[in-house]
Order: structure tokens, then C-alpha cells, then sequence
């Protein structure tokens, strides 16, 4: 089975379907982690076993499995109800980039061949300095972005959970690797500690869609939220990587 993981938030849910849609013809399954306001996340009606919290009517599709959370993992909610059992293929994606027609099939095909289903390949990666480093995003030996051609395999130890794709018969990653606010670092220390190896692969610079300039402005992201203050960011690889 081909299962997308991906979580948004509400400020993210005006492009959310165009994500979506990229994705649900290539996939058997899309497990969507929603964050939703508090209130609404706790008023609960255990006698329905319902949360008071209405969903798009595009959003009741077979394929896709909904999970509603807190944001407490921020950017690791993607990996809410991950699988854990063997024989799934995991795309982990973002919920502001297209993904292209093939992208399912190409990720897929290279895992298998010529990598055995034994790595993380992704669209984006980094090599740091050694360690320990004084900051997570200026001491980078190399950065392999999503939005710009790479013409090579690229050895990375953190890769980009942008658009991502690992084999659960040797990779298992849950939401309790989650153990910083960014996915890509605690996904770098999933491949430190179990000896898991990561490439970025060639790509066009718009294989995939970016889709940011279409939120509005002041939109809350990653990068935006560390980037005058990563320090947090890089206590973790520090310890971790």
C-alpha cells in the first residue's frame, strides 16, 4: 500500500485541497492530521464519539483518513498514524507544495530500484559542519532544496519531509520520534541512531509546485518561526546527530 502522511494547519486550509488532489489518485490512502482551535478539539461528545468540528465535503473521501490534533508536534503531526507495520510505501508530504502526476510512481520506483527499499529519499536534504555546530541554518556543507534542479544523488543525514519516501519493511517512524518541533532534524537523528542511510535524488526545479505565495501574508512556517532563533533547533542536532 502507497500511504501519503501529512498534517496543516487552519492557515494552510485554503490550499489544502490542491494538495490534496495532486495526491489522491496516486495514493491508496491519505492519512491527514488537521490541527483544529482547542475549544473545538476538546468538546467532545463521547456518546456520538464525535468532535463538534465540520469538515469540507471534499474531505469525505474513502481514500482519506482524518486525525484531528492539538499542534503540539508542529511539523512532526505529519507523522501522526504513521504505519508501523511492514509492506507500506510512506510519502511524507507538505501541505503547501503540488506534487506532480508521476511523483508517487518515480519515489516509489526509486526506493525499490536500485535501493532495496532500505533508505529515505527525498526532494531536499542538508550535510552540516561537524559537530557540534553553531547554527542549524547557516553551518551547512551542502543544501539540496526542493525548488532547485538537482542533477545527482546527493548523500544528505537530514532530508527534507517535504516530499519524502521510505519502506516500512526497514524503516519505521512514529509521531514519539518526534522530538522537536522540526520533522527534518528528527528525522536526520531516526537515520543517526538506526544507521539509516538518505539521498536526495535529481529532480527539475519545478517537478514540484510550490504553493506558498498563494496564503495569505504573514502565514506562519518553519523557517520563519527559527530563523532569527534556531538555537533550540540546534541544541537538538547537536545532541542528536
Amino acid at each position: 500500500m502507497i500511504i501519503a502522511q501529512l498534517a496543516s494547519i487552519p492557515e494552510r486550509h485554503s490550499i489544502l485541497h490542491r494538495v490534496i488532489s495532486s495526491l489522491i489518485e496516486q495514493v491508496d490512502e491519505i492519512r491527514l492530521a488537521l490541527h483544529v482551535p482547542m475549544e473545538q478539539l476538546h468538546a467532545r461528545d463521547d456518546e456520538a464519539d464525535r468532535f463538534p468540528y465540520s469538515v469540507p465535503a471534499w474531505m469525505n473521501h474513502r481514500k482519506i483518513k482524518i486525525t484531528f490534533h492539538d499542534n503540539s508536534l508542529q511539523d512532526g503531526s505529519k507523522f501522526i498514524n504513521a504505519p508501523t507495520e511492514p509492506g507500506h510505501y510512506v510519502l511524507v508530504c507538505d501541505d503547501d507544495i503540488a506534487y506532480p502526476p508521476n511523483y508517487a510512481e518515480h519515489m516509489v520506483g526509486l526506493l525499490k530500484n536500485p535501493f532495496k527499499d532500505r533508505v529515505i529519499l527525498s526532494c531536499m536534504g542538508k550535510v552540516l559542519r561537524p559537530r557540534p555546530i553553531n547554527s542549524y541554518f547557516k553551518d551547512e556543507l551542502l543544501c539540496a532544496k526542493t525548488f532547485e534542479t538537482q542533477k545527482a544523488i546527493y548523500a544528505i543525514e537530514i532530508p527534507g519531509t517535504c516530499a519524502m519516501v521510505y519502506c516500512t519493511d526497514h524503516v519505521v517512524i512514529t509521531k514519539a520520534d518526534m522530538k522537536s518541533p522540526n520533522s527534518d532534524i528528527c528525522v536526520g537523528a531516526y537515520m543517526k541512531r538506526t544507521g539509516t542511510r538518505g539521498y536526495v535524488i535529481p529532480h527539475h526545479a519545478d517537478w514540484l509546485i510550490d504553493l506558498t505565495s498563494l496564503l495569505p501574508e504573514g502565514s506562519p512556517n518553519m523557517f520563519d518561526r527559527y530563523k532569527e532563533d534556531d538555537s533550540a533547533l540546534t541544541k537538538f542536532i547537536n545532541e542528536n546527530i
